[in-house]
């Protein structure tokens, strides 16, 4: 009997920047479906994002200032003990036209043994090789509408052709 392999996944700010991605995506580490890491300019990039797009709708005043700081220790609450903050340097070589400042997520993956980088800026992921999909140093980069298709079991190969 072949034994389970457990996806290991590094996940974006921009995977979790929506409500219901950040929701089901804790969850689905929570139970167990994957290994979610991340790195801390991910949580920083995260946490910026985040307030910056709450400042935007709300007038700044000390009581939206408690509402916010509160939102964010509930986050940070219920993602933290899922999703494991790797200690990589965030500056390592990348491909031909990458995004510098997402050099941490190559970094993150690597140092965590991810088959996955799961983010929704498709423009920086590596270029697409024959089979379309944009692996780079034996990490697979995808959205996370791919992951979830992944995770449901209808995407994902182990790169295990042994089916004994």
């Amino acid at each position: 009997m072949a034994a389970t392999v457990r996806m290991r996944a590094v996940l974006d700010a921009s995977a979790l920047f929506g409500a219901t991605n950040r929701r089901d995506l804790t969850n689905a580490a929570r139970d167990g479906a994957y290994q979610g890491f991340w790195s801390a300019y991910s949580i920083e990039e995260l946490a910026r994002a985040l307030t910056e797009q709450y400042w935007r709708r709300t007038p700044w005043s000390p009581a939206e200032h408690r509402t916010l700081s509160g939102l964010a220790r509930q986050m940070m609450a219920l993602m933290v003990p899922v999703i494991t903050i790797t200690a990589a340097h965030p500056f390592i070589a990348q491909w031909d036209g990458s995004d510098p400042g997402d050099a941490h997520l190559l970094g993150a993956g690597l140092a965590a043994s991810a088959q996955y980088i799961v983010s929704e800026n498709t423009r920086d992921f590596p270029q697409a090789n024959v089979d379309g999909h944009h692996d780079w140093a034996g990490i697979r980069y995808v959205t996370v509408e791919t992951f979830f298709a992944i995770l449901n079991g209808d995407e994902w190969d182990d790169g295990d052709d042994d089916e004994s």
